[in-house]
Protein backbone atom coordinates (compact mmCIF):
# COMPACT_ATOMS: atom_id res chain seq x y z
CA UNK A 1 0.00 0.00 0.00
CA UNK A 2 0.86 3.57 -0.44
CA UNK A 3 0.70 7.23 0.71
CA UNK A 4 0.19 10.25 -1.03
CA UNK A 5 0.75 13.57 0.60
CA UNK A 6 -2.27 15.70 -0.84
CA UNK A 7 -2.67 19.47 -0.93
CA UNK A 8 -6.13 20.59 0.54
CA UNK A 9 -8.16 22.89 0.98
CA UNK A 10 -9.56 23.06 4.54
CA UNK A 11 -7.67 19.89 4.92
CA UNK A 12 -10.16 17.14 2.99
CA UNK A 13 -9.99 16.18 -0.96
CA UNK A 14 -12.08 17.33 -2.29
CA UNK A 15 -12.28 20.82 -0.04
CA UNK A 16 -15.33 21.64 1.34
CA UNK A 17 -18.86 21.85 -0.47
CA UNK A 18 -19.20 25.66 -0.35
CA UNK A 19 -23.20 26.63 -0.66
CA UNK A 20 -25.12 29.75 -0.90
CA UNK A 21 -28.04 31.23 -3.51
CA UNK A 22 -28.22 33.50 -6.36
CA UNK A 23 -27.87 37.35 -4.73
CA UNK A 24 -25.79 36.31 -1.65
CA UNK A 25 -22.63 37.85 -1.07
CA UNK A 26 -20.10 35.02 -0.17
CA UNK A 27 -16.61 36.20 2.09
CA UNK A 28 -13.79 34.07 1.29
CA UNK A 29 -11.00 34.38 4.12
CA UNK A 30 -7.92 32.36 2.68
CA UNK A 31 -5.17 31.40 4.92
CA UNK A 32 -2.11 29.82 3.38
CA UNK A 33 -0.73 28.00 5.37
CA UNK A 34 1.86 25.87 3.06
CA UNK A 35 4.57 24.34 5.02
CA UNK A 36 7.15 24.01 1.79
CA UNK A 37 6.14 28.24 1.35
CA UNK A 38 4.25 27.38 -1.96
CA UNK A 39 1.63 30.70 -3.20
CA UNK A 40 -2.07 29.74 -3.74
CA UNK A 41 -4.82 31.25 -4.88
CA UNK A 42 -8.59 30.24 -5.60
CA UNK A 43 -10.35 30.48 -8.81
CA UNK A 44 -14.32 30.12 -8.27
CA UNK A 45 -15.83 29.32 -11.48
CA UNK A 46 -18.98 30.60 -9.68
CA UNK A 47 -17.40 34.14 -9.93
CA UNK A 48 -18.18 36.72 -12.61
CA UNK A 49 -15.13 38.46 -13.35
CA UNK A 50 -11.54 37.53 -14.43
CA UNK A 51 -9.99 34.58 -12.67
CA UNK A 52 -13.15 33.81 -10.76
CA UNK A 53 -11.21 35.94 -7.74
CA UNK A 54 -8.07 34.07 -8.31
CA UNK A 55 -5.87 37.37 -8.55
CA UNK A 56 -7.61 38.86 -5.29
CA UNK A 57 -7.24 35.38 -3.26
CA UNK A 58 -3.62 34.61 -4.06
CA UNK A 59 -1.92 34.23 -1.47
CA UNK A 60 2.03 33.71 -0.11
CA UNK A 61 2.82 31.39 2.61
CA UNK A 62 1.84 32.79 5.77
CA UNK A 63 -0.61 35.75 4.01
CA UNK A 64 -4.35 35.58 4.82
CA UNK A 65 -6.39 37.27 1.92
CA UNK A 66 -10.10 38.19 2.20
CA UNK A 67 -12.21 38.47 -0.76
CA UNK A 68 -16.63 39.18 -1.30
CA UNK A 69 -18.18 38.19 -4.58
CA UNK A 70 -21.92 38.57 -5.13
CA UNK A 71 -23.30 35.01 -6.49
CA UNK A 72 -24.90 36.18 -9.78
CA UNK A 73 -25.96 32.61 -11.18
CA UNK A 74 -27.18 29.11 -9.98
CA UNK A 75 -25.49 25.94 -10.62
CA UNK A 76 -23.15 23.55 -9.49
CA UNK A 77 -18.83 24.83 -10.31
CA UNK A 78 -15.52 23.92 -9.47
CA UNK A 79 -13.39 25.73 -7.40
CA UNK A 80 -9.81 25.56 -7.59
CA UNK A 81 -6.41 26.61 -7.10
CA UNK A 82 -4.94 28.48 -10.09
CA UNK A 83 -1.50 29.14 -9.21
CA UNK A 84 1.30 28.09 -11.21
CA UNK A 85 1.52 25.43 -12.16
CA UNK A 86 -2.04 25.27 -12.36
CA UNK A 87 -2.26 21.38 -12.98
CA UNK A 88 -0.28 20.03 -10.41
CA UNK A 89 -2.33 22.25 -7.83
CA UNK A 90 -5.52 20.77 -8.84
CA UNK A 91 -4.19 17.21 -9.17
CA UNK A 92 -2.58 17.39 -5.72
CA UNK A 93 -6.09 17.65 -4.28
CA UNK A 94 -6.91 21.66 -4.43
CA UNK A 95 -9.88 21.59 -5.42
CA UNK A 96 -13.88 21.20 -4.77
CA UNK A 97 -17.67 22.60 -5.52
CA UNK A 98 -19.60 25.71 -5.10
CA UNK A 99 -23.26 25.12 -5.12
CA UNK A 100 -25.42 28.32 -6.01
CA UNK A 101 -28.99 27.51 -5.32
CA UNK A 102 -31.84 29.85 -7.06
CA UNK A 103 -32.33 32.56 -5.06
CA UNK A 104 -35.76 30.58 -3.97
CA UNK A 105 -33.72 27.36 -3.14
CA UNK A 106 -33.91 24.17 -4.23
CA UNK A 107 -36.56 21.85 -2.98
CA UNK A 108 -35.58 19.31 0.34
CA UNK A 109 -34.16 15.79 -0.42
CA UNK A 110 -33.48 13.23 2.10
CA UNK A 111 -29.78 12.53 0.90
CA UNK A 112 -27.07 14.87 -0.96
CA UNK A 113 -23.85 12.87 -2.11
CA UNK A 114 -20.43 15.06 -3.22
CA UNK A 115 -18.27 13.08 -5.31
CA UNK A 116 -15.77 13.86 -7.42
CA UNK A 117 -13.20 12.37 -9.70
CA UNK A 118 -9.62 13.17 -9.40
CA UNK A 119 -6.44 11.71 -11.17
CA UNK A 120 -3.47 10.92 -9.47
CA UNK A 121 -0.07 11.32 -11.18
CA UNK A 122 2.49 9.58 -9.30
CA UNK A 123 5.59 7.84 -9.05
CA UNK A 124 7.56 6.44 -6.68
CA UNK A 125 9.39 8.38 -4.29
CA UNK A 126 13.10 8.42 -2.51
CA UNK A 127 11.02 7.09 1.06
CA UNK A 128 9.81 3.50 0.78
CA UNK A 129 5.73 3.51 0.55
CA UNK A 130 5.18 7.14 -0.37
CA UNK A 131 4.32 8.41 -3.63
CA UNK A 132 5.07 11.86 -5.25
CA UNK A 133 3.65 13.57 -8.01
CA UNK A 134 4.83 13.08 -11.83
CA UNK A 135 4.67 16.20 -13.19
CA UNK A 136 5.50 14.80 -16.91
CA UNK A 137 2.59 12.15 -16.74
CA UNK A 138 0.42 15.06 -15.70
CA UNK A 139 1.05 17.13 -18.79
CA UNK A 140 0.85 13.27 -21.17
CA UNK A 141 -2.62 13.01 -18.79
CA UNK A 142 -1.49 9.47 -18.05
CA UNK A 143 -2.61 9.05 -14.47
CA UNK A 144 -1.44 6.40 -12.35
CA UNK A 145 -4.93 6.37 -10.48
CA UNK A 146 -8.47 7.25 -11.05
CA UNK A 147 -10.04 7.79 -7.86
CA UNK A 148 -13.41 9.33 -6.20
CA UNK A 149 -13.11 11.42 -3.03
CA UNK A 150 -9.21 11.18 -2.82
CA UNK A 151 -9.65 6.83 -2.12
CA UNK A 152 -9.08 4.11 -4.86
CA UNK A 153 -12.39 2.46 -4.56
CA UNK A 154 -14.23 4.85 -2.75
CA UNK A 155 -17.65 3.86 -4.78
CA UNK A 156 -17.50 0.50 -4.71
CA UNK A 157 -15.34 -1.34 -1.65
CA UNK A 158 -17.46 1.02 0.64
CA UNK A 159 -20.39 2.40 -1.01
CA UNK A 160 -21.44 5.36 0.45
CA UNK A 161 -24.72 5.87 -2.15
CA UNK A 162 -26.69 2.75 -1.00
CA UNK A 163 -30.15 3.48 -0.68
CA UNK A 164 -32.47 1.06 1.19
CA UNK A 165 -35.40 2.27 0.50
CA UNK A 166 -35.38 0.67 -2.99
CA UNK A 167 -33.73 -2.05 -2.26
CA UNK A 168 -36.15 -4.93 -2.95
CA UNK A 169 -36.69 -8.02 -0.85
Amino acid sequence: THKYTWWTFDGTVPGPIIRCRVGDVVEVRYSNQDADGIGHNIDFHAVTGPGGGAGVTYAEAGEVKTALFKMMDPGLFIYHCAAAPLPTHVANGMYGLMLVEPEEGLPPVDKEFYVLQSEVYAQESETAGLLEHNYFDGLSEKPTYVVFNRAEGALTEKPMMVDQVCERT
